[in-house]
């Protein structure tokens, strides 16, 4: 048996050309290019009628994506303490509320 280093697993993680890093990518242009050839692809797909397939395996990776987001964001929160989070958005609230009344008096 021949081995060798790498195997057909070792492609779907290299993150250099993953599209959902590439999307979120740090440089503007390779955003750009990745967006653009999305906006194409989807385009394309609009004269078309897709099954109920390609629609949930669509759905599915976004989905999973919001998910992924979520999880990120909330490790991100519970890293800051719950009394810094709350110096930020008690006067944002507070800000909020003054407009408000304003905004009801006139």
């Amino acid at each position: 048996m021949i081995e060798s280093s790498s195997s057909s697993g070792d492609s779907d993680s290299n993150n250099r050309l993953d599209i959902m890093n590439l999307m979120e990518s740090k440089k503007p242009m390779v955003r750009f290019t990745v967006y653009t050839k999305l906006k194409k692809i989807m385009n394309s797909l609009n004269d078309q009628t897709l099954s109920d397939i390609d629609r949930r395996i669509l759905r599915g990776l976004f989905v999973k994506h919001l998910k992924d987001f979520d999880e990120e964001q909330r490790e991100v929160m519970s890293q800051i303490p719950l009394i810094d989070r709350l110096k930020k958005t008690i006067p944002k609230l507070i800000l909020k509320k003054i407009q408000m009344q304003d905004f009801q008096f006139q």
